[in-house]
């Protein structure tokens, strides 16, 4: 897949909607500030493939905040209802 620079010197115009997300990589430790969870809980994550980790040489692992973020879920609840029978409301 061409990039925007490449389509550009090409003469092509590349509209916003067909580039691809930039990456927002993270260190574990970033990650998890991230989660407010610990760098245990990210590292499992990578583990049951819910995120992806890339590694940068030997020992540096990053993580991509897009993917953290796609891999959250909205926990249902019941709304108005839950409020009157003493469920907390977010």
């Amino acid at each position: 897949m061409a990039t925007k620079a490449t389509a550009q010197r090409a003469g092509l115009k590349v509209p916003q909607d067909h580039l691809p997300p930039v990456r927002r990589y993270a260190t574990l430790d970033q990650a998890s500030e991230y989660l407010v969870c610990s760098t245990r809980h990210v590292r499992d994550m990578i583990a049951r493939g819910e995120i992806t980790g890339y590694r940068m040489g030997s020992k540096s692992v990053r993580v991509d905040l897009n993917e953290i973020d796609a891999a959250l879920s909205v926990i249902p609840t019941g709304g108005r209802l839950a409020a009157t029978r003493g469920g907390a409301v977010a």
